[in-house]
């Protein structure tokens, strides 16, 4: 069942999530970039997000289960995002401060969850129609 669109949602979310985080600045504060290896907590929710989500792929069969970590891993998204815009705000005046792509990754996971989310609601009411005719 690894070829059902939830699964291309949530792969390319951790995808994305592990390539942006790892390779891209947070933010620049004047010329000096921030990584996101630099905060260990906001370093381990992507991580806990990413692996969650690669984790949940295999998760196939129980669908209820697949959409209830999926409804953790986007707190974990939101919460990551939150602690890499507290890190930012204190790092220095807003003028200074040039947002970084890997601050892309939390959004776009929780679009892309979002939208895995709403494919494993449409097998389950799916399946639960079919057993109903049976």
């Amino acid at each position: 069942m690894l070829q059902r669109i939830q699964t291309v949602y949530m792969a390319i979310a951790a995808l994305l999530s592990i390539c942006l985080v790892l390779f891209f600045p947070l933010y620049s504060i004047l010329d000096q970039e921030v990584m996101a290896t630099d905060n260990p907590v906001v370093f381990f929710f992507f991580g806990f997000c990413s692996g969650g989500l690669l984790a949940n792929i295999f998760n196939f069969k129980k669908r209820s289960l697949q959409i209830v970590l999926n409804r953790v891993i986007m707190f974990g998204f939101l919460v990551a995002l939150g602690f890499s815009i507290t890190d930012m705000v204190s790092a220095g005046n807003a003028d200074q401060v040039v947002f970084g792509p890997a601050l892309l990754a939390a959004p776009i996971g929780i679009v892309l969850i979002f939208l895995a989310n709403k494919g494993i609601n449409k097998d389950e009411k799916l399946i639960r129609s079919a057993d109903r005719i049976r």
